[in-house]
């Protein structure tokens, strides 16, 4: 059986939170509207769930990882200074997910421009790898 190659999926998000996280202030300090937040509570038996302020990358999923980080850190740019006073108060990260279609697919590189620029940010990014359940025969 042959299989057409699939485009591979992926998509990213900045993630800022904390047991203590009050998500309007976070979105007051850097001057950025979230595309979700949490408000800290507690769940029925007691336990923390922590605040959470998050951006999501908003280009196609069917573009490059490294772009859609990028799509993150263009948003980020022009307030980076206050966010790195926020990510230095609260755990932050960037959270990536990508879709492999195919066991031979090739995986994904970040150039060192970004990966310093990372850096220099100073956020962890998490990479979680999937396979897709979709194939196309010919």
């Amino acid at each position: 059986m042959n299989f057409q190659s699939l485009p591979t999926k992926s998509w990213a998000v900045f993630i800022i939170t904390a047991p203590d996280l009050n998500p309007d202030e976070v979105t007051t300090k850097i001057r950025l509207t979230p595309d979700y937040f949490q408000e800290p509570s507690l769940t029925d038996s007691g336990e923390n769930i922590p605040g959470i302020w998050q951006m999501n990358s908003t280009i196609s999923e069917e573009l490059e990882l490294e772009e859609q980080i990028w799509d993150i850190l263009k948003k980020i740019a022009p307030v980076r200074k206050e966010v790195k006073e926020v990510i230095e108060k609260f755990s932050a990260y960037i959270y990536c997910s990508i879709e492999f279609s195919e066991k031979d697919r090739g995986g994904f590189k970040f150039t060192p421009r970004l990966l310093n620029l990372l850096a220099n940010l100073g956020t962890p990014i998490q990479i979680h790898p999937y396979k897709s359940q979709r194939s196309v025969s010919e």
